[in-house]
């Protein structure tokens, strides 16, 4: 183990003698990187691998090429990077990769690794760790997260990402927060592609609300078909992605809400009577002014929802509606700006409402916490 981690040792020889003649480093220096390196070369070649050693010299990598970059950049020095800073990015992969190997239980390694990447702008090599993290750690809903969020973000593959929630889904079935993700996904991209079309065709997107609204009563009404709808969603969205045909029915249905709303609707299937579910949904909601018709559908979803139909506290969500609404209003959530009177007003107005809605469940569903509530 000594010959080889001596001979990784004389390979590094060619660029140290680069970084000295280039007065990047002075010679004490360089042998003090010298030496640090060989120590850690030989604690990463023992034969019992410790994590924290390759974490070690990875960090050390890291640390000398910050210090190439700030004294190039106080030299104004900017030759010869080929034989310097591409050495020191190899190596650092190098013990990135054989972490993973020996540390393949470990989530962290590949984190920090692609957190590396990021900085160095590897895009394609950050698709590649993801890929390998997610064979061993399908069960992390967070990894699953991050890297449709890379595929949406950096790489501007929106079929790309919902094809890796569809795998997530698979993989966990049971996690509420990778179809809020999904859900949150999905107006971030119709969000993004309305602004773009606002911008090429200097006119709003307020048209689609109208056929959104539609759909979603046809969608409430027929929740047998929404796994062909999902189906059918995904497979416009790659369509278009690919600048295949239908492209204007299929940026229609992703501008307007339909497809995330069929991501709300296989969530309530799988997760049937969760009033909290439904409240995390509608919160997600008010991020998107757009998404209001989408909200409106969920509450009519939660008061058609049989399982829920005895349930107090679906009766209380459905009841305290107004409050919720004016309350994002009041808090700067939404863009309606109010004078002091007409706040006044509105909250009264909605006290009202959630009031009369409350007396009316209480007709129908007459509970101890109902009766509390009222009380």
């Amino acid at each position: 183990m000594s010959e080889f981690a001596e001979r990784m040792v004389q390979k590094m020889l060619p660029e140290l003698n680069k970084m000295r003649d280039l007065k990047l480093f002075t010679t004490v220096e360089v042998s003090k990187i010298l030496k640090k390196r060989r120590a850690h070369e030989y604690k990463t070649k023992r034969k019992i691998k410790q994590l924290k050693d390759h974490l070690q010299y990875i960090d050390y990598e890291i640390m000398v090429m910050e210090l190439i970059k700030k004294r190039r950049k106080m030299m104004n020095c900017h030759t010869n990077k080929r034989d310097i800073e591409v050495p020191i990015i190899k190596r650092i992969h190098r013990l990135f990769q054989t972490a993973s190997i020996k540390f393949s239980g470990c989530v962290e390694v590949f984190l920090k690794h692609i957190e590396f990447c990021i900085k160095m702008n590897e895009k394609i090599t950050i698709s590649v760790l993801f890929t390998q993290a997610l064979k061993l750690h399908a069960r992390n809903e967070n990894l699953w997260i991050m890297a449709a969020k890379h595929e949406m973000e950096r790489i501007n593959s929106m079929a790309g990402a919902r094809n890796l929630f569809h795998r997530s889904l698979r993989f966990n079935p049971h996690s509420k927060k990778l179809y809020l993700e999904y859900f949150k996904m999905e107006l971030l991209n119709a969000e993004k592609l309305r602004k773009r079309r606002e911008l090429l065709l200097g006119d709003g997107a307020d048209n689609d609300a109208t056929t959104a609204a539609a759909v979603a009563d046809n969608d409430a009404t027929a929740s047998n078909n929404d796994d062909d709808d999902a189906a059918a969603a995904a497979s416009d969205d790659d369509k278009d992605a690919g600048g295949g045909k239908d492209e204007e029915d299929s940026n229609s249905n992703i501008m307007n809400g339909s497809v995330a709303f069929v991501v709300f609707q296989e969530a309530v299937k799988e997760f049937p009577g969760d009033v909290s579910l439904y409240m995390e949904f509608i919160d997600v909601c008010h991020l998107f002014d757009f998404a209001r018709w989408i909200e409106d559908a969920i509450y009519t979803h939660l008061s058609a929802d049989t399982d829920l139909s005895t349930n107090d506290a679906a009766q209380v969500v459905v009841a305290c509606r107004k409050l919720t609404e004016i309350a994002h209003k009041l808090d700067g959530s939404g863009e309606v700006i109010l004078s002091r009177e007409s706040k006044a007003a509105a909250v009264e107005s909605a006290i009202e409402d959630s009031w009369n809605s409350f007396n009316d469940s209480l007709k129908e569903l007459n509970t101890i916490k109902m009766g509390d509530i009222l009380r």
